[in-house]
């Protein structure tokens, strides 16, 4: 008989153990953040890859340097415990992604948040880089760090040192090497997702918008990045799989509102709030979700209508 691991209510069998997801998602970003290194080179991107590995060495130097501080305070000075921890080199890798052309004391200031963020919340893995993500895109907001700001006029090979912009095909070849290892929550990303995309497509659409715009604003806010590394730390989200789709379909409601209202943050704050909105609840009427189908199809009915109230409330409004 396959041994499991229980993580928040979720059984994982011993191949697919939380140390071997963990690693899966470290691997992904290893591919991510080289095949950057290299479409920077190819583009003639020099300085862009300085600053890349640079804020990269910055961040993992400063990660590792509080967490072994940490380990002392809690009696566990082993240093092996800082190498072990691969979601270290993880929360580096995208924080470094995400930092661009951004001074190296915002840099180490995004990684001291992200292990405060670990500290506090142990809980949270990847998901901790959410909070220093939002401190880079406040920081670009209060000093207009954009490299280019007109829509209209869209050359798509501009974007690639956008600094929040990750490439959606890496993303999109991430989430595949994920879901065939079985380490990834994929259909809430899939319903966080579509339900973003189909209900912004809808809400352009309706309010004879620029189609474009739609995944111009989607690619350069690296929304399938962030769902498939940040949305799904599996401590933090619901432990069945009804639970995980409806867990996305709420989210993907409140980046909607949010893209309309407030563009920059339509990814981060959503991803951020939800597991402290939903998670709790969601688990509590897993069962129900799980096992009664005419209430789960019930509830799921139920969002439909709410994004559609939605819509035409945004419509209206703005």
């Amino acid at each position: 008989m396959s041994e499991s691991n229980r993580t928040q209510r979720v059984f994982i069998k011993s191949n697919s153990s939380v140390k071997k997801i963990s690693l899966n998602y470290t691997y992904s970003l290893i591919f991510i953040f080289i095949l950057t290194i290299f479409s920077y080179l190819i583009f003639g991107y020099q300085k862009e890859t300085i600053f890349l590995i640079k804020n990269f060495c910055l961040s993992i130097i400063t990660l590792s340097i509080l967490t072994y501080i940490i380990n002392i305070v809690k009696k566990k000075s082993n240093i092996s415990l800082i190498y072990k921890d691969n979601n270290l080199l993880s929360l580096s890798l995208i924080i470094s992604l995400f930092s661009n052309n951004i001074p190296y004391y915002i840099v180490i200031i995004a990684s001291i948040l992200a292990s405060i963020i670990k500290t506090i919340n142990p809980k949270r893995d990847l998901s901790a880089s959410l909070y220093s993500i939002l401190l880079l895109i406040i920081y670009r907001e209060a000093t207009t760090y954009y490299l280019y700001q007109d829509m209209h006029n869209l050359k798509f090979i501009s974007y690639i040192v956008n600094p929040l912009f990750i490439n959606p095909i890496l993303s999109i070849s991430a989430f595949i090497y994920l879901f065939l290892k079985k380490s990834i929550k994929y259909n809430l990303v899939l319903g966080y997702f579509i339900t973003f995309f189909l209900a912004v497509f809808v809400y352009t659409i309706l309010n004879k918008e620029d189609i474009l715009n739609i995944f111009i604003g989607i690619i350069l806010n690296s929304s399938i990045f962030l769902s498939i590394y940040a949305l799904t730390d599996y401590k933090i989200t619901p432990s069945t799989n009804e639970s995980c789709l409806i867990y996305g379909i709420i989210t993907g409601i409140i980046s909607l509102i949010l893209y309309v209202i407030i563009p920059k943050l339509a990814i981060v704050v959503p991803l951020i709030a939800s597991p402290l909105l939903l998670t709790k609840y969601l688990d509590k009427i897993s069962p129900r979700l799980k096992y009664e189908k005419k209430f789960y199809n019930l509830f799921l009915f139920s969002l439909f209508l709410l994004i559609i109230i939605s819509v035409i409330i945004l419509i209206v409004l703005f």
